[in-house]
């Protein structure tokens, strides 16, 4: 199953990256694992393993509790950005009721909706609970019919599109480093912003933290590189 990503990229850095980099494969992450995302490793294609050069954030992963409501980057100003959340493709027809499920929480609930996925013949919601509003039971009572899942995320679609905004206006900032953006998106599941950088992750990640914040992961080319 394939999901369609939230991205925009910077104009000009359209080049492939299999001219830049070679063969680029993406191996199926476990789905036995609720930490495969977070917990997966990286090998070079000859068969040398070596960690995750963008691991989610700690407090992202599924042992940790820790609360992040202080870190930097939480306060970031939401604004009016509209995305189409991600949905299936290929061999999954899109459910007539996405559409109408999307409109009603961003019409009840604004600031939790954070995207949506098909998975088979289920639409998976991602949001962030509030408290006071029984989203899942108004979805419900609303279709009925639709056969709904509801996952927890931690920041909603407003902010990650807000931080992914601020990320791509920095380019000139970060060409000003010698770190070459690529482009950002977010994942609505994890509810962090992803970044492409031509450079490799490992030697630039800090520096990104330290500027917007633990609600990003950033991919990079040392590669190539395949998920194991």
């Amino acid at each position: 199953m394939r999901s369609s990503g939230v991205t925009r990229g910077v104009s000009g850095a359209g080049l492939s990256l299999m001219t830049l980099l070679g063969v680029l494969t993406v191996c199926v992450l476990s789905r036995d694992s609720p930490d495969a995302y977070s917990h997966a490793s990286l090998s070079t294609c000859d068969g040398i393993r070596m960690r995750a050069v963008y691991p989610l954030p700690p407090h992202l992963r599924r042992d940790d509790d820790s609360d992040d409501s202080d870190e930097p980057g939480d306060s970031l100003r939401a604004h009016d950005h509209s995305s189409a959340g991600a949905y299936g493709s290929g061999q999954v027809e899109r459910p007539a009721t996405l559409d109408p499920i999307t409109d009603f929480i961003r019409a009840h609930v604004p600031t939790g909706f954070v995207g949506m996925k098909v998975d088979g013949a289920t639409v998976e919601v991602y949001r962030v609970p509030q408290v006071g509003h029984d989203l899942d039971g108004a979805v419900r009572a609303r279709f009925p019919d639709a056969a709904v899942r509801f996952v927890d995320s931690v920041r909603d679609e407003a902010r990650l599109a807000a931080l992914r905004d601020r990320v791509m206006g920095d380019a000139d900032y970060w060409h000003g480093q010698a770190v070459t953006l690529r482009g950002a998106g977010y994942d609505p599941k994890y509810g962090v912003v992803t970044i492409d950088v031509f450079e490799d992750a490992n030697l630039v990640r800090d520096r990104f933290v330290e500027r917007y914040g633990h609600g990003i992961v950033i991919q990079g080319g040392v590669g190539p590189l395949c998920f194991t």
